[in-house]
C-alpha cells in the first residue's frame, strides 16, 4: 500500500509511546540529566501527544532540548501538574491544546500560578473537512478520498501538490481562527511566548497545507492529528523554518 487508509491504526501507533507504562519515568530520567539542554514539557490533550512526536522523532534537530509530555484536562486539578515530577524538573512549559473556551480559560486560570518557567502557547492547530465514506471504508481523510476517487497506486509530485491545495481550500477556518485571536492577545497582553502553527502547517502564498510527505505517506489521520510520518515531516520543516523559538 502507497497510502494507509486505516486510520485507526494510524492514531494507536501515533498515541501508543506515551501510553506506555514506562513513559513518565523515562521523561524523569531524561530531565534529570545534567548538561547543557533545556526541558521542555508540553503540557495539553492530544494536540500535547502530537507536538511531543514532532520534536521527539527530531532530537536530532533539537539536540539543545529534552522534550516530555503530560496530558492535563479542563477537570483535572491544577496540582496535577505542579506535583509531577516532570513538571518540577522542566525548564519550559508548552501548552498545546486542541482550544476551546474551556481549554483558553483553564490554562488563563493556571498559568499565573507558574513563576519559576519559561511559558510558551502554541496556536490551536488548523482543522480540515473530514469523515468521508467510500464503500467499505469510513472516517476518510480529504486525501484517502482523492487516492480512492482517482484511483492512485502510486502517488506522484503532481498528485501530491494537488491533495496540499485541496487541503487549504478545505480549512474550517472558524474552528481555529477565532480562539488563536483570543490566545493571540492574551499571550500579548502577558508577555507571554506564542507560537502559530499555521506558520508551519501551511504555505500560504502557495496556496497549500501539508498533507503528504515527499515519501507519499499521508500526514494526517483524521481531521487534525498528525500521523508519525506527518510528526517527521512537520519537525525537519519547524527545523528548516527556524520556527520553534524559546527566547
Amino acid at each position: 500500500k502507497i497510502i494507509n487508509l486505516d486510520n485507526a491504526e494510524l492514531l494507536i501507533k501515533s498515541m501508543e509511546h506515551v501510553n506506555s507504562k514506562d513513559f513518565e519515568e523515562k521523561t524523569i530520567n531524561s530531565f534529570l540529566v545534567k548538561d547543557n539542554t533545556k526541558k521542555v514539557l508540553i503540557v495539553g490533550d492530544s494536540h500535547s501527544v502530537m507536538m511531543y512526536n514532532v520534536f521527539n522523532l527530531n532530537k536530532n534537530l533539537f539536540k539543545n532540548y529534552r522534550f516530555g509530555q503530560i496530558k492535563l484536562n479542563p477537570i483535572d486539578n491544577h496540582n496535577k501538574l505542579f506535583n509531577d515530577k516532570r513538571y518540577t524538573y522542566s525548564d519550559i512549559i508548552i501548552f498545546s491544546y486542541r482550544f476551546s473556551n474551556e481549554k483558553f480559560n483553564y490554562i488563563k486560570k493556571l498559568i499565573p500560578k507558574i513563576n519559576d518557567k519559561k511559558i510558551i502557547i502554541m496556536s490551536k492547530s488548523n482543522e480540515y473537512k473530514n469523515f468521508f465514506k467510500r464503500k467499505p471504508y469510513f472516517n476518510l481523510t480529504l486525501a484517502d478520498t482523492y487516492i480512492l476517487d482517482n484511483n492512485i497506486k502510486k502517488i506522484n509530485q503532481k498528485e501530491i501538490n494537488e491533495i496540499n491545495r485541496l487541503y487549504f481550500d478545505n480549512r474550517v477556518q472558524n474552528s481555529f481562527e477565532n480562539i488563536n485571536l483570543k490566545i493571540q492577545n492574551y499571550a500579548n497582553k502577558n508577555n507571554i511566548s506564542y507560537l502559530e502553527k499555521q506558520k508551519f502547517l501551511c504555505n500560504k502564498m502557495k496556496k497549500i497545507c501539508y498533507s503528504i510527505t515527499k515519501n507519499g505517506k499521508k500526514i494526517f489521520y483524521d481531521a487534525d492529528h498528525f500521523t508519525l510520518e506527518g510528526a517527521k515531516f512537520f519537525g525537519e520543516l519547524i527545523h528548516k523554518l527556524n520556527w520553534f523559538q524559546t527566547e
